[in-house]
């Protein structure tokens, strides 16, 4: 074993809330998921500019307009409208609860510009200079005066429709009936025969909330289409008082809705029922199937079913959702299915795919702390799990079964979870010692039996480079168990390495972490001794700790080198090297 961590060399970014998923990757190296890519605009191209308290027309920065949906109005295929860093409101009038900003098709809306002077594409940075999108229209200590919804997007919108960089806040759909008790956030409104589908990068979407469905995203697509797609996005603090605090995904009465997300991170979102991050809705011929690649979710919460994820699939419907390299630490639901609750009846079908997903400390007080999967008059509610580890979520509660069942190959359990409740194939492994690098993280431990016993060839896996900590996704020949790929076994450390010439023979003195240590130097020019020589501080691999080091007495002048290494069961770490010059002679 020869595999180590890759170094964090960017900075997080606390508008993104990348630094809890780093939390999340504790004692794994956490790359920079959300870091901005490089846009250029031709010269012959539109741009519309917008910043606070702005009286132009829009034409320029020193001309730029105050009215954003009157920028994005006047565009078309292919312009863009760049928005100054500050806070925008659909309406100026308090009591307009029903206005809302729109998207438009071809256009796309920029965020995280400078509000002084002119800032070019260059000079973005969304982190820097954040943008608002605000449903606080009314008294700021009171939401039950906010829009019912900061974006409205009519039927129509397709994923050519792009936001990019802003944070959407302070909705609140509060009303008894439909639309305006749904999606605080975004409402997309693909129903009946409809379609809507934009797309949205680099937002973060918190305090928002909906009455019933989508705290900050609904995506209607019942009886119609609303499949939007998603990158770079976090969803933080959301409330559904039903189901679907982060996101709803109505694909009902033969509809669709299977939205596309792409590093995205939930955390902290809620529902009063089910689905404390998403609800994917297929019931009745319908179909709501997301597709997740390297999204983390935490600490969501549902008072009844389903902490993170609630797939429902009746009348002979689909809700089949696609996970790959994904998270789950610390959801629970009141009742059941603590990251889980998959629901089939009457014909449905509700059977997400799982590949390389890594599930701890999820709980839920009934039953199921990972995964409860229901299914009734021939219904099919039988998750399929390929290279996942799940630890700490229950014990042999980890599974319930209620006409449901569980599909494993190529994943680690807990010894304790009841082996009768997933599926015993041979490929499937248990431990009683916990494969991640500590509780708070889904990064695998040096040595974890997790590691390098997955299955290459998982269809999951086509197309896929990274893990979810932005590494390589397999690193060696066999790919690893879970979200995160081991890399490297973690070296050795010196703090410090120091030469004391106040006497002779010259005391070399260091502290390092470690299981071996060992000094070389030009040594001493005594009959057949062969240079360097060897100073070897300890040649028995020790408990991996913290020592204090000397080396025996140094007479001669020259540059003295210590490398410390950490010998695994599994493998040796690469070595780690610092240097001391000695310029004192002894007899």
């Amino acid at each position: 074993m020869t595999r180590s961590y890759l170094k964090q060399t960017k900075s997080m970014s606390s508008f993104y809330n990348l630094n809890l998923l780093c939390r999340i990757l504790k004692g794994a190296i956490c790359s920079l998921l959300l870091s901005l890519p490089a846009y250029t605009t031709t010269a012959a191209q539109t741009i519309r500019y917008v910043k606070p308290n702005g009286t132009g027309d829009g034409s320029t920065w020193a001309n730029a307009s105050g009215n954003l949906q009157a920028m994005i109005n006047a565009s078309n295929t292919g312009e863009e409208v760049w928005v100054a860093a500050g806070t925008y409101k659909p309406t100026t009038d308090p009591a307009n609860r029903s206005a809302s900003f729109s998207m438009r098709n071809g256009v796309t809306i920029y965020g995280g510009f400078a509000g002084t002077g002119t800032p070019t594409m260059a000079e973005r940075n969304p982190t820097g200079f954040t943008t608002v999108l605000s449903g606080e229209i009314g008294d700021q200590d009171i939401p039950d005066d906010n829009s019912f919804h900061v974006i409205f997007n009519p039927a129509g919108i397709n994923n050519s429709a792009v936001l990019d960089g802003f944070v959407i806040t302070g909705g609140n759909a509060s009303a008894v009936n439909a639309p305006d008790c749904n999606g605080g956030g975004v409402y997309n409104n693909g129903n009946t025969g409809r379609s809507c589908s934009p797309s949205f990068r680099y937002c973060l979407f918190v305090g928002n909330r909906a009455r019933a469905y989508g705290g900050a995203l609904y995506n209607t697509g019942g009886n119609g289409t609303s499949s939007p797609v998603l990158s770079n996005c976090n969803f933080r603090n959301n409330l559904a008082g039903d189901s679907g605090g982060a996101a709803y995904n109505d694909g009902s009465y033969s509809g669709n809705s299977h939205p596309v997300f792409t590093n995205c991170s939930f955390q902290t979102n809620s529902a009063g029922n089910a689905g404390g991050a998403i609800y994917s809705d297929g019931r009745v011929y319908g179909s709501s199937n997301p597709v997740l690649t390297n999204c983390s979710f935490q600490d969501n919460a549902s008072a009844n079913a389903g902490g993170a994820l609630y797939n429902f699939a009746s009348t002979f419907g689909n809700s089949n959702p696609v996970l790959t390299n994904c998270s789950f630490q610390n959801n629970s639901a009141v009742n059941t299915g603590g990251a889980f609750f998959n629901n089939a009846a009457i014909g449905g079908n509700s059977s997400p795919v799982l590949t390389n997903c890594s599930f701890q400390g999820n709980s839920a007080l009934s039953s199921g702390g990972a995964m409860y999967n229901y299914a009734s008059v021939n219904g099919n509610g039988r998750p399929v799990l390929i290279n996942c580890v799940f630890f700490g979520n229950g014990d042999e509660k980890t599974f319930a079964n209620d006409g449901g069942g569980v599909t494993a190959t190529y994943s680690l359990f807990d010894n304790t979870v009841a082996q009768d409740t997933y599926s015993s194939d041979p490929t499937n492994l248990t431990t009683g010692t916990s494969p991640f690098a500590s509780p708070a993280s889904v990064a695998l431990a040096p040595c974890s039996p997790a590691i390098d016993a997955g299955n290459n060839a998982a269809p999951g896996l086509s197309g896929i480079i990274i893990d979810l900590a932005g590494n390589p996704r397999i690193k060696g020949e066999q790919v690893d168990l879970g979200a995160v790929e081991f890399q490297i076994l973690p070296p050795g450390v010196i703090f410090s390495l120091s030469a004391d010439e106040s006497g002779c023979p010259v005391r070399l003195t260091a502290q390092g972490t470690g299981t071996s240590f060992i000094f070389t130097g030009p040594g001493n020019a005594l009959p057949g001794n062969v240079l360097p020589e060897t100073y070897v501080f300890s040649n028995v691999y020790r408990t991996g700790g913290t020592y204090t080091l000397q080396a025996p007495g140094v007479k001669q002048p020259g540059t003295y080198t210590l490398t410390a290494t950490y010998v695994y069961s599994c493998g040796t770490s690469a070595p780690v090297t610092r240097t001391v010059t000695v310029g004192r002679s002894c007899p």
